[in-house]
């Protein structure tokens, strides 16, 4: 029985180290952490700095992400709802979920 933190880190470690296949899933989910807060970081910086309020965030963010989807789906696509229309058209990219053996 491991009652010491330290003593507990390492015995995790030790086994994620003797299984390559669990180490590999371990390095792409701390790569895909990675690669989130970059994400997340590169949108917040695409805010004005004056809009950085957290009052006034989550409506910055929303007009970031809103340019940024209509961007990706062109202008032609949103029409006179672009709310829905770039859900609708993002959700059907963002809504799959490829099985194991699709890919």
């Amino acid at each position: 029985m491991i009652n010491d933190s330290a003593e507990l880190k390492k015995a995790v470690d030790a086994a994620i180290a003797s299984n390559p296949q669990l180490a590999a899933l371990v390095s792409w989910e701390m790569d895909v952490l990675a690669a989130a807060g970059a994400t997340l970081s590169a949108l917040l910086n695409l805010v004005p700095s004056n809009q950085k309020d957290f009052g006034l965030l989550p409506g910055a963010l929303d007009i970031v992400l809103s340019r940024l989807a209509r961007a990706a789906v062109g202008a032609q696509n949103v029409g006179v709802n672009p709310p829905y229309r770039c859900r609708s058209s993002l959700g059907a990219i963002c809504g799959q979920n490829p099985q194991p053996g699709d890919i």
